[in-house]
């Protein structure tokens, strides 16, 4: 596979700091793709998805990203290594069940939205954004939590 020195500063990082196995392809837009299946069925399995401004980190439920622009706003003195870092950083930290994924449902199931966080923030609540919720909503309003590994558990 041709790589570009973008691609080629990436995969060497990850494959040396990231210590699972994951299949690297490229998808139908010929952007290149790292994927490893979740031993959790919500989940499903996670996408590492590299452009040269852009680095996404998916799976069946949300996504985050790794942005050169917005390091670069943050005065960073190397965006391109900053993003791979931050990048990289967030993988091990999902695959470590360090990570919460959720999706917040409407009382009909619909979607209303879906998040990533890590573990510390887990019980952070914003009473007045579930006021909201609530009102353009109803209630209940529902919200399920997973990690790497299968549903999130409180220990």
């Amino acid at each position: 596979m041709n790589l570009s020195d973008f691609e080629k500063r990436f995969l060497d990082r990850f494959q040396k700091e990231v210590s699972a196995d994951f299949e690297i392809g490229r998808n139908d837009y010929g952007i290149l793709y790292l994927t490893k299946k979740s031993p959790c069925e919500a989940i499903v399995a996670l996408y590492v998805f590299v452009k040269p401004h852009d680095i996404m980190i998916s799976c069946k439920i949300t996504h985050t990203h790794s942005e050169r622009d917005w390091l670069e706003r943050q005065g960073s003195k190397d965006p391109e290594a900053d993003m791979i870092t931050e990048a990289i950083g967030k993988v091990n930290d999902f695959i470590s069940d360090r990570i919460v994924v959720s999706e917040t449902r409407a009382p009909d199931g619909s979607l209303i939205g879906s998040g990533w966080s890590p573990l510390s923030a887990v019980d952070f609540e914003n009473p007045a954004y579930q006021k909201l919720i609530e009102e353009l909503h109803g209630t209940p309003i529902s919200e399920h939590k997973w990690t790497w590994s299968g549903p999130f558990v409180r220990k």
